[in-house]
């Protein structure tokens, strides 16, 4: 028997004659039209979706946040920060929710309301905005007026919550003053946190430039660097069978865990599965060969130092990340703007279970699917293909972004 477990014929009065490994494309066909399925669902999702009507309001929220954050920490108001978050709202004298905005903006800079600064509200007659109208109108409201208003107003948006908080303060209570503060303080804490992060990220970029060209350190490779073409095809069929799993999952066992369960409980069930169906494929040979994830780098060998590194290399990213997020939204601007629904959902909840089963999923679930199927497969299948590993991982990250929901 050969060292692979296949046996090799023998040819009398000659010495053993190797069987040599064939290719098979099978791989490689069956990944070409799962990527052409997958692409094209996503893209259309994308560009075709329908017009939510949160998108114009996402940013100006963020900004009227980051406005009252550098006011409650700084104890005076940021004239360009609040103007900020008006720039791109439509015309507040005309659309009920911009002129929400530019109420709260006002109140927020101790600026006088005026009858025009209300009459869209005035004009509206949805109970949102009677609520809002109500609000500003007033010259000072009960307790309960004030409770009775801010139970209609929405979660999740930090105009509103500022809304209840000018409600509140009508009443000369400051409960919910608390939670704005607070929530201002949590975002100045990110933005403070990302800074140092963009300034770590140079640093560390610059001393690995450093390193490396002082020869001081190289990098190792895949571990399944240097394979052959038909190992090549064996991972490219073992990725097939991957992303087999995950439409198998996602078409038919969430479709059916979804008509039965609760949405939150079906996720977690069919990533869940998902994880089980990805790991159990790995203790499946792909033509007589095995791929453990032992051989695909998923090792606890030398973890401390893996984290280590692995660390490191998410601080040093940072700022070529926002490099290349700069440049992509200058060239993809004119497109919807791109939102994943994780983020999207995350922005509208604040259940503390659907939170940690978000996190969940994307911090736990899906990095183990995506390592196995795009880094431990993908990647090394098409390093050895076209022999230049840049290329390889060019090409397999520009496929992981396209199957995303986000879809550019």
């Amino acid at each position: 028997m050969s060292p692979e477990g296949e046996s090799q014929p023998q040819i009398e009065g000659s010495e053993t004659v190797p069987v040599r490994d064939q290719r098979s494309p099978w791989g490689w066909i069956l990944l070409f039209g799962i990527f052409i399925f997958l692409i094209g669902i996503n893209l259309a999702n994308y560009l075709f979706r329908p017009p939510q009507g949160g998108d114009v309001y996402a940013n100006p929220d963020r900004s009227l946040k980051m406005a009252v954050g550098f006011q409650e920490v700084f104890g005076s108001a940021s004239g360009p920060l609040f103007q900020q978050a008006m720039a791109g709202l439509p015309d507040p004298k005309v659309d009920p929710k911009a002129a929400t905005f530019n109420l709260a903006a006002k109140t927020e800079q101790r600026q006088k309301v005026t009858p025009d600064d209300l009459r869209p509200l005035a004009r509206a007659k949805d109970p949102l905005s009677a609520a809002v109208y109500q609000i500003y109108s007033a010259e000072k409201l009960t307790e309960g007026q004030a409770q009775s208003l801010s139970s209609k107003l929405p979660k999740g948006e930090f105009v509103y919550l500022l809304v209840a908080a000018h409600a509140e303060a009508k009443t000369e209570r400051t409960g919910a003053r608390a939670e704005i503060a607070a929530s201002a303080h949590g975002m100045l804490a990110a933005l403070i946190a990302g800074f140092l992060a963009l300034t770590g990220g140079t640093l560390l970029l610059i001393a690995y430039v450093v390193v490396r060209a002082a020869g001081k350190v190289s990098p190792l490779g895949m571990p399944l660097g240097g394979i052959d073409l038909p190992d090549a095809d064996r991972l490219a069929y073992r990725a097939a069978e991957c992303f087999f799993a995950y439409l198998f999952v996602s078409l038919s066992a969430g479709f059916i865990l979804k008509n039965a369960l609760n949405k939150d409980v079906a996720d977690l069930i069919s990533y869940s599965l998902l994880v089980s169906l990805i790991l159990l494929l790995t203790r499946v040979p792909v033509r007589s060969k095995w791929f453990s994830l032992h051989r695909i780098g998923l090792t606890r060998e030398h973890l401390g130092k893996h984290v280590l590194w692995g660390i490191g290399g998410a601080v040093a990213n940072v700022p070529i990340l926002l490099f290349l997020g700069m440049i992509g939204s200058a060239i993809f601007r004119g497109l919807p703007q791109a939102e994943h629904p994780i983020t999207v959902d995350l922005q509208h909840t604040s259940n503390p279970l659907i939170i940690l089963k978000m996190v969940l999923i994307a911090s736990v679930a899906a990095p183990i699917i995506e390592e196995i199927m795009f880094r431990g497969t993908l990647f090394p299948a098409l390093a050895a293909v076209t022999r230049r590993p840049w290329l390889g991982g060019i090409i397999s990250s520009l496929l992981f972004a396209a199957i995303h929901p986000t879809g550019i």
